[in-house]
């Protein structure tokens, strides 16, 4: 350890000079766990301060401190002086000997042998709280690595951009909370181009609201370009689509339509449905009794209504010798009936879920359209749930081929779900295949990347396996006490997400980044989506038109001579 530096005399008397960082006070005291408090220089405006504005601590051994600020806090040495006139001295001297202005920093980082790490100590009193350089601020919240994110800029500094390392987000399960219209699908869209784009995972998307397929709806009746249209992309992206006519209204182009055979729904698809459908305990012991009392394979038909007069026959038989319960049958058949009808379901498999597993295993990303039907929660969740059991089943494979192989070359996915708490709701959490993902199918690269606006309807373990949180404004209390629970100091967080406006801004935190910020996220404009273009689709119109000409000059002229 280097030796200590005695205390010069600017820790006493600080002040600022255009050469310097702002600088805005000493410490005065405090401890790791809940925070140092700094004393405010009398130059600094305290209402130029906010809780979330991040700060640098100089120790006296070389080492700088990293964190923001958690709390402002106004005080009296004597409330029983009189306020002073509009005198500037005696206002001086008031400001001095009566009022304090103090403010309590979270440290979260240290810089020694210029090296970033957790800080596990203080600062000593005295030591001098300044505002982060441009410098500092960029290696703390700009990731260098090459397959990075631009996600926005520092909420307190435009100059500053955000970046996310791609790696270490994809590494855990990802959330994106916020209530509608805060900007969940602007963010997200772009964040899975990046991921696509810098080949770090491929992508999986049931687009519930037939948004990041072709095209993404933004405000009034602008239309913005889906994962599809965005060219660096567009080949490793195939859009599948469980509703023709929906896609053919919106002129939205699609590679399969996908369609499920009866002979590919299991007892377990159907459990996830309990509370959507609202089966009872009697009701899913029967689904699940019914493929052990009949071909496997055709379980569904009988209880379809479709089974042969053969197994017409047997179902009669178990009713009367008391194996099923006969008013128990007719109700699951008919709370299935509208569900089994839909234009998607087919009598036999058409290999359309076959090939979805297939492009995902040779390097392409999957949107699925859902159309009309994502209006039906049923359908979603039927259709999801469905395709997921299927890859984790083949991910598992893959995986345990490339260790027998002495590899770890299988191949990375990301599952996109929106309306996540209805896969990971406390009841059903521990049923489907989303909260198996979530709690243990890391080991075997797949991850989840969920969007709610209820985050409080997500089973608590499955939360506290989300690796990085986005958080956008929410409005009720237990949303925000689901995202902060588990979390050091998540009553500092919670105010952090109190300030937040209504609209493009979130704060994020977890794995993917070095301590918790707030970004002014990017608009998902022009000047976004063409960082995704071919070089020609970056040029205006214009510009595509004149490079076209100096193209075919040589041509044209070699043709007149």
């Amino acid at each position: 350890m280097s030796e200590a530096k005695p205390f010069p005399e600017e820790f006493f008397n600080a002040k600022t000079t255009a050469s310097q960082t702002e600088t805005l006070g000493v410490v005065i005291g405090g401890s790791l766990a809940d925070g140092v408090l700094v004393r405010l220089n009398r130059q600094t405006v305290v209402e130029g301060l906010r809780v979330g504005s991040y700060i640098a601590a100089q120790g006296q051994t070389g080492r700088t401190f990293f964190g923001y600020i958690s709390d402002v806090e106004l005080s009296t040495f004597n409330a029983a002086l009189v306020p002073p006139d509009e005198s500037t001295l005696r206002r001086f001297a008031y400001e001095a000997s009566a009022l304090n202005k103090v403010v309590q920093v979270k440290l979260e980082l240290v810089s020694e042998n210029n090296e970033l790490r957790t800080a596990r100590s203080v600062p000593a009193h005295f030591a001098i709280v300044r505002r982060l350089t441009k410098a500092e601020a960029q290696r703390i919240f700009s990731s260098q690595e090459s397959r990075s994110h631009r996600l926005g800029y520092l909420l307190d500094d435009k100059d500053v951009e955000v970046r996310l390392n791609l790696q270490q987000l994809t590494e855990r399960s990802t959330g994106v909370f916020g209530r509608s219209g805060t900007g969940k699908t602007f963010l997200t869209l772009p964040l899975l181009a990046s991921i696509i784009q810098h080949q770090v995972a491929n992508v999986l998307v049931f687009d519930m609201h037939n948004d990041y397929g072709y095209n993404l709806k933004g405000d009034g009746n602008s239309q913005r370009p889906g994962l599809k249209r965005l060219s660096n992309i567009q080949d490793r992206v195939v859009v599948v689509t469980l509703d023709e006519r929906s896609s053919m209204r919106r002129s939205s182009g699609y590679e399969i339509a996908l369609k499920i055979g009866l002979d590919e729904i299991e007892p377990e698809d159907l459990e996830t449905l309990r509370d959507v459908l609202g089966f009872n305990e009697a009701q899913i012991s029967t689904i699940h009794v019914l493929p052990k009392l009949f071909n496997p394979e055709r379980w569904i038909y009988v209880l379809a209504g479709r089974g042969t007069g053969e197994e017409k026959q047997r179902l009669a038989k178990l009713f009367d010798s008391g194996q099923l319960v006969e008013s128990t049958f007719n109700a699951i058949q008919r709370k299935l009936n509208r569900l089994l009808n839909f234009e998607f379901i087919t009598e036999k498999s058409t290999g359309a879920v076959d090939k979805v597993i297939n492009y995902l295993s040779t390097n392409r990303s999957v949107v699925v359209e859902f159309g009309e039907f994502g209006r039906c929660t049923a359908a979603y969740v039927l259709v999801a749930n469905l395709l997921t059991r299927r890859i984790h089943d083949t991910y598992v494979m893959l995986k345990e081929e490339a260790e027998a192989q002495g590899s770890d070359d299988s191949p990375h996915l990301v599952i996109v779900v929106e309306e996540a708490h209805r896969f990971l709701d406390p009841k059903v959490a521990n049923l489907t295949t989303f909260g198996t993902i979530a709690r243990e199918m890391r080991k075997y690269n797949v991850t989840l990347l969920i969007v709610d606006q209820r985050p409080s309807q997500i089973d608590r373990e499955v939360m506290s396996q989300i690796g990085t949180r986005i958080t956008f404004a929410l409005s009720d209390e237990q949303d925000i006490n689901a995202v902060v629970t588990g979390l050091r100091d998540s009553q500092r967080l919670r105010l952090m997400l109190a300030s937040l406006d209504s609209k493009q801004q979130a704060l994020v935190m977890g794995h993917a980044v070095k301590m918790p910020v707030l970004v002014r996220t990017l608009d998902y404009d022009q000047s976004v989506w063409r960082a995704y273009a071919h070089s020609l689709d970056r040029l205006t119109p214009e510009e595509q038109l004149a490079k076209s000409l100096q193209m075919i000059r040589p041509q044209v002229e070699a043709d007149l001579l």
